[in-house]
């Protein structure tokens, strides 16, 4: 199929699990931890989350994360946010220029010894004896 449509199809297992979304939504009203401060301060919990994300995510390695902080005003995405998601794609733009400055770097040394050869070649021709 590839070749006719030039599309990936990847082939999956039925043991494979299927990955999943964690989508957490932390309350971060200040009242409400002012009054659970005694029994679970805000620094533990955040602590005893990242343990069930990182056990999430290391269960299947598709599985993926969402944070999102819920204040009294406002909601706001912690994870992932917008500038973390520019930064990656700034950054694999900046791979495929490196591989194509590689390739092209690596296609200008092939002509380069192609020439090269080419003219040791004429050089011993000329320096035949006829």
């Amino acid at each position: 199929m590839n070749a006719v449509d030039a599309t990936e199809h990847y082939e999956t297992s039925a043991s494979d699990p299927a990955p999943s979304l964690l989508t957490i939504v932390l309350d971060t009203n200040p009242h409400a931890w002012a009054l659970l401060e005694d029994s679970l301060p805000l620094s533990t919990a955040i602590a005893n989350i990242l343990v069930f994300v990182n056990a999430h995510l290391a269960c299947n390695y598709a599985n993926e994360v969402a944070l999102v902080a819920s204040h009294s005003q406002k909601a706001t995405w912690l994870y992932p946010c917008e500038e973390q998601e520019q930064e990656q794609e700034q950054e694999q733009e900046q791979e495929q220029e490196q591989e194509q400055e590689q390739e092209q770097e690596q296609e200008q040394e092939q002509e380069q010894e192609q020439e090269q050869e080419q003219e040791q070649e004429q050089d011993q021709d000329l320096q035949r004896p006829r």
